[in-house]
Order: structure tokens, then C-alpha cells, then sequence
């Protein structure tokens, strides 16, 4: 069943001198074994209780400990104390005692596992219902005591909470009932630590133990009683570890041990240190029986593994007596990092630790491909060693060797390393160098992009070929990759190129064909022909399927080429006489397109040239005399123009006076004889004309000459 209560309130609260205006607040209170928040309250209300320990009894009852809450006006109604039952927060009980901050919870059962509980206050500031819960949840510390049956007690518990509360102790105290009815305290812990080992001195008894943490308020939490039948005797001697090994054909690790100088010793505990915890793993059974194979906990090419051995007897009532653990020693873990573009292996291992004397040198052998094992180098006590100069694409194994004396040995775990290099690409094919513009050229060029690579470098040459220089880099995987040269004249000469790729190492791996760009000439004949000539492009993987001719006129390209040649003709005379009469001015431009075989790696490129023009001169016939009588025969003059910038054109007649009788900027207009204001008939007479144009270059010219009007 929920409770809640809500109110609104509009008061002024003064406290000893202070005020603060309360507006406008919703409060509201819940309980069910729900935790409340009221951290949205804007309102003077008592604080939650400092939980402190829990404390539980022989019976499994739980004694609850706080710090009472400060009421200076006095508006304190109750602690609440709640318990987690199946995973449900419950209240179990009421305080209204503001003084009285402790409370017994009978019939908790906490022998029987670990209770939680969170305790809050309930006060009544201006009529409003608060609970304020505490800010830590408790648990009642559960002991479980396991017996191994091997001289020892071995302790566990939870934490009361983590982490730990500032105003514990730093230690957990372990106590021990013995005899019935008295308790006294054997050790302490960290309180980091929940878990205990306790070497048992009483030969054969029923022990019981509990855990306490002391809190600086005084309180002290309990852990419940737990216990077992013990025994011991007096114990033999610590065995002597000789060394622990790897077991190189199967990766277990071996221990060796002498025989402890008690020869009663039943057996020998052999103990691994798994995660941080020591445990027990096996048992060695029979005096001379001093070696072990671990072959199902060690793990010897990932981690280090550390070992120690207890000896056990009988005690006179049957249980062993068992001897501390020895000195803990441990495996060898060789690891190694290759530097691929070094062609080296950084090999790294642990000391091992565990000789008295420690350890005299560490010997590293290998093997390379499955040879023999060759001694690289002996060392004092280092822990690293770089192994330099190695081959590519072999496969070397190493070994460490730590050595005491001239009798016990230490093996490590074997470590591989494939010295792998980086993969080279399958291809590497400039496809295409394209004359964008005089100073502009674009170097397309495929490699085989499923190879990681650092880069592509580009180079050219100035000189034919000669010599070549870097240009350029690229880290694009996309094909093709294209680079853009626009320091050329490429109207002037031609260059070449080839693209270098660089592998992962940054080294150069793989160098493409070498291409060139096509340098196109032209010249302008006296016979209305353009003479064109230029060079072949080179090194496609097939070659020069054909070469395509696009000319300009009026400085739009046809869509089509005007011819299509084979491979191997590199020049070609154009006629453009049939341009005589258009409007062509006299300035043809030209571009090759170099064509390229399918290639191997199925497509096929193209590559243009530069664009060059040819400048034919302008052609102009202009009659001298003409018979303006209007008999349809003679009656209008105009000159014959070819081969200029018809966009330029001038004409203008001038009489003998220096008057100007005509003019036109249009090619197509002619002259009947009449005056240019008024269309009177000039006289009969010699007149005067000038045309005035621009040729396909751009270059102004002027012509002119005498014109006879006879009638």
C-alpha cells in the first residue's frame, strides 16, 4: 500500500535571522519498500540519518546503528526502517526516538545470507509530510567458511557496501571462537579484501569464525558466525621450489620441488594464483612425488602464472597438519611486437622470480622456418631484446632460457612471428596523360586498390624521358586516381610521366608505365590546306587503337572528328577549301584524341592533345567598276570576302570630295550607286573604298582600292 500526502504551501519561515519564502511546492511521500526522492523540494526539512553499521547476532537478528539527525525546531516524527525482501524494498520498522538510533531487526535470518536496509527521516516542516532516505544502502556482512581439508580455513565475504564507507575502519578484523564461548582476534585485512585464509593450529575442533568493521561512531559491524571441523599438526617443513617451466611440446607448465625433510609427508598442495586470488588447483600424493603438470589451468602463452607448494601430513586424529606455502615462483611469458617496415622483433618477457639467488643469466634461442634452435644472445637481467636484420615473409619462433645455477632451468612459453611485408599490388597502370589546356595536364592512373599502400608519387619528365623528377602525391584509393599537372606549356613540348606506388613502409614498391602527352603542331598552306603533325602517344598496355581529329571553327569544335586515323600516321594535311564562302575566319584549331586498345584490365582510355590553330590568310576580291543602269546586269557592287572575322567587317565608299556616300558592316550588303542619306544616283566617276576587318587571329587589316561607276 502506498501513502501519499500532498500539500501546497505559501509560508515564510524566519530561522535565526535568515528567511526563506516557500512557493508554490508539491511535496509528496511515498512508501512500499521504495526508496523516495524528494530532491526536487525546495523546502527546510530534516536530513536523512547517517547510516552506520549492521551488526548481526548469533541468532541471525541485525542491529541497526545511525548518527541521530539534528530537529532544531522540532518537526522530527520518525526514522523508518526499511529491508529488501525478494529483491522488494519493505518497512519493518519505526523509530520516533529521534535519539534512539539504533534498532534490532528480530527474525532477520542473516545467518542464512546477506540483508539489505536503508533507513530514512520523517519530519514535518510547516505541516508537510518528508521522508528523506539515507544515502547508503547497508548490507549485513555474510561469512562463508569453507574448509579444504588441507590445514587452512578458507574465508569469504561481501562488502557491507562498496565502496566502503568513509567513516569505516580500513581493516576487517577476523575473529575466531575457540574455546566455546570465547572469541579473539587472529588478523585483520584490508578492507578491500573479502577473503582469508587462515592456517588452522588446532588440531581437531569445531571452529567458528566472524568478520567485524569497526566505524568511527563506535558501532561495529558483524558479519554471522560461520564454521567447521578443523585439524592440524604440526606441520612439515616448506617444500623447496627448484623451478617452475613450460612444458615447450604441450604449453603446460611443470613444477619441481625437492621433498620436504619430514618424511611423513602424506602429500603436497600444489597452489596457482588465478586472477589475483591464490587457490588451490591439485594435490601431489606420496613423499617422493616432487613434480607436477599443470594441464588445465595454465594458460602459459597468455598470461604469468604463479605457483607455490604446501606440504601436509596426518594429525593424530586423522587430519593433515599442513606446512605454509613456499615461496611463490612463476612462469616465463615471452611475448614479441614485429615492426614490419624495420624488418625487426621487439621480444619482451617477466623476470622470473622465486631462486634465492635470483636468476645468473637468460639465454634467448630461435628458430627460423622450422630449423634448428640457434642461441641469439645470453643476458644478465634484462627483460627486452631487439631482434634486427630479419628476412621477409619467414617464420620465427623464440624461447627464453632463465637459469640459476648449472642445474635449474626455467623454459618460457614458445613465441611465433611471421615477419609478413607489406602486399604489393597486382597492378600499376598509368591509363591516360590528357592535355586539358597550354597549362593544364591530367595524369589518370589504376593500381590495384585492395592493397592497403601509403600513397602514389608522381613524377616527370622535361627532357624526352631523360630524366624525371617528383611531381606529385596522392593517398586516394579510388580508381582512377587523378593528378593535375598545371605548371606545363603544353602547346610548347611534351612530357612524361610514370607514378611510383609507396607501401605501407613508405617505401617505393611498384613504378607504372611511363606515358607521354601528345604535342599537336599545325601551319597554315598558300593552297587552302593545314598541315598537322604530331607525336605518338606511348606505352598503353595493347597500344593506339586510332587517332581522332576535331577541328574548330569559329571557335566551336565540330561533335565529330573530321577524320579517324590508324596508329601509326602521326600528320595530316587538312583542305578547308570547302569553307570558302561561309563564314569561317580564316583561324582553324585543332586537337587530337589518341584512342586507346582495350586494355588487360578491361577498359580503354583516351588522351588529347594540345589545342593548336592554324591562321589562313583572308581572301578578298573586289570588282573595279560596276553599271548601276538598272538592267539587272552589273547593278550593285560588292566585294567577295573569305576566311576573316565577320563579326570585325567594315566597308566604306568615299567620292572624290572625301565624302563619305556608303558604308556597311554587314558582308552581305552592296552598294546600287546612290548616296547614303537620301538614295539620289551618285554621278558617273571614280570612287574610293576601304574594307577594314580582323583575320582568324584578330589581327586588324585593311584593304582598299578604286571602284569606276559607269552607266
Amino acid at each position: 500500500m502506498k501513502l501519499i500526502v500532498t500539500s501546497i504551501i505559501f509560508v515564510f519561515i524566519s530561522i535565526v535571522g535568515q528567511s526563506k519564502l516557500i512557493e508554490n511546492v508539491n511535496f509528496s511521500t511515498t512508501y512500499s519498500g521504495e526508496k523516495t526522492d524528494n530532491s526536487s523540494l525546495s523546502i527546510l526539512a530534516l536530513g536523512p540519518p547517517d547510516f552506520r553499521c549492521v551488526s548481526v547476532d548469533a541468532l541471525g537478528d541485525v542491529l541497526l546503528t545511525w548518527v541521530p539527525v539534528d530537529d532544531p525546531l522540532g518537526d522530527f516524527l520518525e526514522y523508518r526502517i526499511y529491508s529488501e525482501m525478494a529483491g522488494v524494498f519493505n518497512l519493518i520498522g519505526t523509530q520516533t526516538n529521534i535519539s534512539n538510533a539504533s534498532y534490532v531487526h528480530l527474525g532477520a535470518g542473516a545467518n542464512l545470507s546477506s540483508i539489505k536496509y536503508y533507513i530514512s527521516t520523517v519530519s514535518n516542516p510547516s505541516g508537510s509530510i518528508i521522508e528523506e532516505n539515507s544515502v547508503d544502502t547497508l548490507s549485513t556482512v555474510f561469512l562463508n567458511v569453507v574448509n579444504p581439508s588441507n590445514g587452512t580455513a578458507v574465508l569469504q565475504w561481501n562488502s557491507m557496501v562498496n565502496p566502503q564507507l568513509s567513516t569505516a575502519n580500513s581493516y576487517y578484523y577476523i575473529y575466531l571462537e575457540y574455546p566455546l564461548g570465547s572469541w579473539s582476534l587472529v588478523d585483520s585485512v584490508s578492507s578491500t579484501i573479502n577473503s582469508y585464509y587462515d592456517t588452522i593450529t588446532i588440531c581437531d575442533e569445531f571452529l567458528n569464525y566472524k568478520i567485524g568493521l569497526i566505524n568511527d561512531l563506535g558501532c561495529e559491524s558483524l558479519s554471522n558466525i560461520d564454521g567447521d571441523q578443523f585439524q592440524d599438526m604440526l606441520p612439515p617443513d616448506i617444500p623447496q621450489v627448484n623451478y617452475v617451466t613450460v612444458d615447450t611440446s604441450s604449453g603446460n607448465v611443470i613444477v619441481d620441488w625437492n621433498p620436504t625433510f619430514f618424511q611423513d609427508t602424506y602429500a603436497y598442495i600444489i597452489f596457482q594464483n588465478i586472477n589475483g586470488v591464490w587457490s588451490v588447483i591439485d594435490t601431489v600424493y606420496g613423499y617422493n612425488n616432487t613434480s607436477y603438470l599443470n594441464s588445465t589451468s595454465s594458460n602459459s602463452s597468455a598470461q604469468v602464472d604463479n605457483y607455490g607448494i604446501a606440504a601436509y601430513d596426518s594429525c593424530i586424529t586423522g587430519n593433515p597438519n599442513t606446512s605454509p606455502v613456499s615461496s611463490s615462483h612463476n612462469t616465463i611469458l615471452l611475448t614479441n611486437e614485429l615492426d614490419v617496415c624495420d624488418l625487426s622483433v621487439n621480444l619482451s618477457w617477466n623476470s622470473y622470480l622465486g631462486w634465492q639467488n635470483g636468476v645468473d643469466n637468460y639465454k634467448l634461442f630461435y628458430s627460423k622456418d622450422n630449423g634448428p634452435w640457434n642461441l641469439l644472445a645470453q643476458l644478465g637481467s634484462a627483460s627486452s631484446y631487439l631482434h634486427q636484420n630479419l628476412d621477409g615473409f619467414s617464420t620465427y619462433k623464440y624461447l627464453i632460457e632463465a637459469n640459476e645455477n648449472g642445474v635449474n632451468k626455467s623454459l618460457s612459453n614458445i613465441s611465433n612471428r611471421y615477419v609478413y611485408q607489406p602486399s604489393q599490388p597486382s597492378f600499376s597502370y598509368l591509363s591516360s596523360v590528357s592535355v586539358v589546356n597550354d597549362n593544364l595536364i591530367e595524369v589518370e592512373f589504376h593500381s590495384d586498390n585492395s592493397i592497403d599502400v601509403y600513397g602514389y608519387d608522381l613524377y616527370r619528365s622535361d627532357d624526352g624521358g631523360l630524366n624525371f623528377n617528383y611531381l606529385d602525391f596522392s593517398n586516394s584509393s579510388v580508381n582512377p586516381i587523378v593528378f593535375v599537372d598545371s605548371d606545363v606549356d603544353a602547346d610548347q613540348q611534351n612530357y612524361q610521366y610514370y607514378v611510383s606506388v609507396i607501401d605501407s613502409c613508405n617505401r617505393e614498391s611498384t613504378i607504372s608505365n611511363i606515358s607521354s602527352s601528345i604535342l599537336l603542331n599545325a601551319s597554315a598552306n598558300n593552297g587552302l590546306t593545314n598541315d598537322l603533325i604530331w607525336n605518338s602517344y606511348i606505352n598503353w598496355d595493347v597500344g593506339v587503337n586510332r587517332y581522332e581529329l576535331y577541328r574548330k571553327v569559329n571557335d566551336v569544335y565540330e561533335i565529330n572528328p573530321f577524320v579517324s586515323l590508324g596508329p601509326s600516321v602521326l600528320s595530316f594535311e587538312d583542305d578547308i577549301s570547302p569553307y570558302l564562302g561561309s563564314n569561317a575566319s580564316g583561324q582553324f584549331c585543332y586537337k587530337i584524341k589518341a584512342v586507346e586498345e582495350p586494355n588487360s584490365f578491361g577498359f580503354s582510355s583516351e588522351s588529347y592533345s594540345n589545342e593548336f590553330c592554324a591562321n589562313q590568310d583572308p581572301i578578298i576580291f573586289a570588282p573595279n567598276s560596276f553599271t548601276p543602269n538598272g538592267d539587272n546586269i552589273n547593278d550593285n557592287w560588292f566585294p567577295l570576302v573569305n576566311l576573316l572575322d565577320f563579326s570585325d567587317y567594315r566597308l566604306y565608299i568615299y567620292n572624290r570630295l572625301n565624302h563619305l556616300v556608303f558604308e556597311s558592316s554587314s558582308s552581305s550588303d552592296s552598294w546600287n550607286g546612290s548616296y547614303l542619306n537620301n538614295n539620289k544616283i551618285v554621278p558617273v566617276g571614280v570612287y574610293l573604298y576601304f574594307i577594314e576587318f580582323k583575320n582568324g587571329r584578330g589581327d586588324f587589316m585593311r584593304k582598299q582600292g578604286h571602284i569606276n561607276l559607269i552607266r
